[in-house]
């Protein structure tokens, strides 16, 4: 799966962009080990998961290097399959028929949305 993600400066304006791929096979076995976990959270807590994880790709794009930043946005994204698959009904299938899209804002809010990929993952 095609993952983008833009982060945009304090200004709002456009700071940082990545185009990362996700292996989705390991991605859905590394997301069973957390769904209860997360279950367990509720769906506020989840959905209060994904700004924190959006907020630690601010501060990978802030101060660290490219591959931080990467290692940053995959528990974003986790954070966004968990929350959407146990809280929204979301199925695999549609993942793995989509590419996602990440606008994360200097404060950490994040909008995502998923489009369907013109070749399947």
């Amino acid at each position: 799966m095609q993952v983008t993600t833009l982060v945009l400066n304090e200004a709002g304006d456009p700071h940082f962009r990545a185009e990362d791929q996700i292996d989705l096979g390991h991605f859905f076995e590394m997301a069973a080990t957390r769904e209860q976990k997360v279950r367990d959270m509720g769906a506020e807590k989840a959905a209060g998961a994904i700004p924190f994880w959006g907020s630690e790709v601010v501060k990978a794009v802030n101060i660290g290097e490219n591959d931080d930043v990467t290692k940053a946005i995959y528990p974003m994204v986790m954070a966004a399959w968990l929350y959407d698959s146990i809280f929204c009904g979301v199925k695999d299938a549609q993942y793995r028929e989509s590419s996602l899209e990440f606008t994360i804002w200097a404060n950490g809010t994040v909008q995502h949305r998923r489009i369907a990929a013109t070749t399947p993952a």
